[in-house]
């Protein structure tokens, strides 16, 4: 099973996200709120995620900056990014930084574990 990693600032999605991955079997490596956060604790994992689950609107860095710098300073070069969003309008912008999957809100956590079980 996978090994992920989320970026969300919602605890109850962060929550909701974790157990549900549990309970399929995939390890949760970290669960961070913010963009900064991320970029901190991918620098220094010693185990690298096979996924990387990233929002958007977060405080202190948002998720398309997030990426770009995830990208730039090729943290985890192996591990799939689903970006999750309600802005579909940054869709190609996104896209540009080789994601895997862009996730429009509201999605339901059943088609989440689809798209992690499909990759």
């Amino acid at each position: 099973m996978a090994k992920i990693f989320i970026v969300d600032d919602d605890v109850a999605i962060q929550y909701l996200y974790s157990e549900g991955l549990k309970i399929k079997g995939h390890e949760i490596l970290g669960v961070v709120s913010d963009g900064v956060s991320a970029l901190e604790k991918l620098e220094n994992m010693k185990e690298q995620p096979d996924i990387i689950i990233l929002d958007h609107k977060m405080p202190l860095k948002n998720g398309v900056e997030t990426l770009i710098e995830i990208r730039k300073n090729n943290l985890c070069p192996n591990a799939k990014i689903l970006f999750i969003t309600a802005d579909g309008t940054i869709k190609e912008t996104v896209e540009k930084f080789k994601v895997e999957k862009f996730i429009q809100k509201p999605f339901s956590i059943l088609s989440l574990l689809s798209v992690i079980d499909s990759i």
